[in-house]
């Protein structure tokens, strides 16, 4: 007897379990040569196929294993392997943008990512076809806002967002499938039409400064809500890591909560109470375990460190997922909204908070605290605080001159686990007053123009 068998077990969640991306092999399994059924991974998404990130010989080559078991356990090796080019966060984020693409493509009778070697002619009916897909792309991210009665820049979308239709598609054509990134002319074009029309002031996150921080520990402190204080102890970790929501939801719990000093790498904490690490999974550029060395603060409601242990003493956060697992479900326990406005807190170690209730349960907490009005006085930005806030205010609290030397942006750089590359985003960060400017530059140009200063002049 026959039996078709499919290897799911690495296949990548996209959203709420019902996106999946999975190269999908089926074989049967008692036959000596098997015969590949689907020679293709498949979208399961409406129906969606796709094709492989292998060549056709090589699929066929692990459908023809000697076993099926051994067939099972190369699917499987190739599910890891096509799956981790890339943080599940940005799959997320990029899948659903590749999908409009890879409809639009296929109901114009062409494959949404290129074969590994391509006719010219099938090369040119791509390039057609995409061209097609750009003009629709400007129109509608053009008019997104018509509808409401709105006209020109107001009722269009920002020109980031009609960019990252494009970004989306190339990462999943290249990070996932390996293949020539697919792009036009037309596409440059549209993209500096589009900037040059349609760009407005771009909208920043308020920093959240120490002072903030500071404002809401305390507050949670004194009152005593449950909700509040998981509010504020998240926020005093990401402030204190230079870190925002990605961050904090990507903490490695057993390997914060401690371990021995190993060769070059330090015990955690520190011995003698000056530090401990904060260990992250795919930070920001970076794809592997890392670490952010965090100084020890003698207050320990605003110590990350205290504040991670809370956690653990009071939610049991360091339950892990599997038995003999390193992996968890999170620090931040989930929160629920109950019938008097607040929020309960889910004691079950299992469950985690999602990204758009803690930012609702973040933004009622400044209120709470009486932030909001701080909020509004600021000189940029939205008009609401936002997770990224707690990451951009550590930038500007560390290039201020208020608190003495500004760090040099290599630190920063390691403190947050920015690449070099993102100089000019760390350099946004950093709100500083023209007064603050021009006290950090003013002993620089006296000294090289040899010029003696009349007077200090306070910054």
């Amino acid at each position: 007897m026959h039996r078709s068998l499919t290897s799911q077990s690495s296949a990548l969640p996209l959203s709420n379990a019902t996106r999946w991306l999975s190269p999908v092999l089926l074989h049967q399994a008692n036959s000596t040569h098997r015969n590949l059924l689907l020679p293709s991974p498949t979208f399961i998404h409406s129906e969606r196929i796709g094709v492989t990130p292998l060549d056709a010989a090589s699929i066929r080559a692990i459908a023809t294993s000697a076993t099926s078991e051994l067939a099972d356990a190369r699917t499987e090796t190739f599910n890891e392997i096509i799956t981790s080019q890339s943080a599940h966060s940005t799959l997320k984020q990029y899948m659903p943008k590749f999908l409009i693409w890879h409809d639009f493509a296929t109901s114009h009778g062409v494959l949404s990512i290129p074969s590994v070697s391509p006719t010219q002619q099938e090369r040119s009916r791509r390039i057609s076809v995409f061209n097609l897909f750009i003009l629709d792309q400007y129109a509608h991210n053009r008019d997104r806002k018509k509808a409401a009665g709105l006209a020109g820049r107001a009722a269009a979308n920002a020109p980031g967002t009609f960019e990252q239709m494009f970004f989306a598609i190339n990462h999943v054509v290249v990070k996932l499938y390996g293949r020539t990134p697919i792009d036009s002319p037309l596409r440059v074009q549209a993209t500096n039409a589009y900037r040059r029309n349609y760009a407005k002031p771009t909208k920043k996150a308020k920093p959240l400064l120490g002072k903030h921080v500071r404002q809401l520990a305390h507050c949670a402190q004194a009152l005593g809500i449950p909700w509040l204080s998981v509010v504020a102890h998240a926020i005093v970790i990401m402030w204190s890591n230079a870190g925002r929501w990605a961050c904090i939801n990507c903490i490695a719990i057993a390997r914060t909560l401690g371990h021995p000093a190993s060769g070059s790498i330090p015990a955690n904490p520190d011995p003698e109470g000056r530090y401990s690490f904060t260990y992250w999974y795919e930070r920001k550029n970076k794809r592997e375990l890392t670490a952010t060395t965090c100084p020890t603060i003698d207050d320990p409601i605003l110590d990350s460190r205290q504040c991670f242990l809370w956690f653990i003493r009071e939610f049991k956060r360091n339950v892990p997922a599997q038995a003999g697992s390193d992996q968890d479900f999170g620090i931040l326990p989930e929160l629920k909204r109950n019938k008097v406005g607040g929020w309960d807190v889910n004691p079950d170690p299992t469950r985690r908070c999602t990204y758009a209730t803690f930012l609702k349960a973040f933004r009622q907490a400044m209120r709470l605290a009486g932030l909001q009005e701080e909020h509004e006085g600021l000189n940029s930005g939205s008009n609401e605080w936002s997770l990224h806030g707690p990451r951009r205010g550590f930038v500007h609290e560390a290039r201020s001159l208020s608190n003495g030397e500004p760090l040099l942006y290599e630190v920063l750089s390691l403190h947050g686990a920015w690449s070099m590359e993102s100089l000019e985003c760390m350099m946004g960060y950093n709100s500083v007053s023209p007064a603050e400017h021009a006290a950090t530059i003013c002993k620089l140009m006296h000294s090289s123009l040899q010029v003696s200063r009349k007077r200090p002049r306070d910054s």
